[in-house]
């Protein structure tokens, strides 16, 4: 069974071999600094994916002789999209946060990797909020999609 920085990992690997996330970097929460991954991303591709941890709710737990204790639960794994849209929709040809949102809450839904216990089960889309204004009019804003698994802490 895969632990929940496993299933981020493979959840962001999953999404960059999507063709249609040519082009769209794909951050992993858990490594370097993201909120700098996240900025560059954004300046360089207006849009940007990352993917993390957004909660985990254990349901067995077992004590395991020499080792670490066992704890399996359902884990929620989080891709957050944020795109700059006065920018990014300027050419008309690369993906919105709405659409990239909802292609891939359907894409990864029943998505399940070697390993996993079970499958990525889709669990809710939020709305669209405003993530950050720089300057007069050049906001940023963000939407999540939210999954659940099992997996082991």
């Amino acid at each position: 069974m895969m632990d929940i920085d496993a299933i981020i990992a493979e959840t962001a690997e999953t999404l960059r071999g999507f063709d249609w996330m040519d082009g769209i970097p794909v951050i992993v929460e858990e490594r370097g600094d993201p909120d700098s991954d996240t900025e560059q991303a954004i300046a360089q591709q207006r849009i940007c994916v990352v993917v993390g941890e957004g909660g985990f709710k254990p349901t067995v737990q077992a004590p395991d002789e020499g080792a670490a204790n066992s704890v399996i639960g359902a884990a929620t794994v989080v891709v957050s999209v944020f795109e700059k849209p006065v920018v990014n929709r300027i050419g008309g040809e690369t993906a919105t946060l709405k659409a990239l949102s909802r292609r891939i809450g359907s894409s990864l839904a029943w998505c399940q990797a070697d390993g996993m216990a079970s499958p990525l089960l889709l669990r809710n889309i939020t709305p669209i909020s405003l993530f950050r204004v720089d300057g007069d009019s050049d906001a940023i804003i963000t939407r999540d999609v939210e999954f659940t698994t099992t997996a082991e802490l």
